[in-house]
Parts: structure tokens; sequence; C-alpha cells
């Protein structure tokens, strides 16, 4: 399990592996790569730092959970994946 604090609180990341083996082959490309990875939004003129330097791997095969407070980063996570939202720094690869 891996935890990220921001400004907003814990994200509880696991990643449990259903392949055949628990560790990839080192060849092995990530299906989800995030290096880096910040994201900022401006409340009210604030800015609020959503994510901060967070950097994941998820290959194929493993199962992923994303849990977390209300409004700690969880969505944004997805949306970066999924590119509907870009990082302020770092970069997601799919």
């Amino acid at each position: 399990m891996m935890q990220i604090n921001n400004d907003a609180g814990l994200i509880d990341i696991t990643i449990r592996n259903t392949a055949d083996s628990l560790f990839p082959p080192t060849a092995m490309l990530p299906s989800l790569s995030m290096r880096c990875v910040s994201k900022t939004f401006h409340v009210d003129g604030c800015p609020f730092n959503v994510l901060s330097s967070i950097s994941l791997d998820v290959f194929e095969g493993e199962f992923v959970c994303i849990v977390g407070a209300s409004g700690c980063g969880k969505s944004t996570i997805l949306r970066l994946a999924a590119g509907l939202e870009f990082p302020d720094d770092g970069t997601v690869l799919v």
C-alpha cells in the first residue's frame, strides 16, 4: 500500500497483482505511469494543492484501489489517467 499526503489529507492506493507472479518482469512496461505529478486548483483565488509530486506505476493484471477522504484527490488521479485533466507538473503515460 502507498500513501500520498496532500493538503486535503491522505490517499491510500492499494495495488494487487492478479497475474501469475507477484512481481512483473523487469522488461514489462506499465499500462499507466505517473511521474512526479502535481495538480493545483484555485478556489476563490487561493491555490489548493490537490496532488504534490506523486509517482505511480500500474501493470497489466493489477487491481488498483484508490481510497481517501472526500476532496483528497482520488477523482483527480482518475481524471489525469483518463486524459480529462492535465498535470501542472510531471508526466502521465498510458
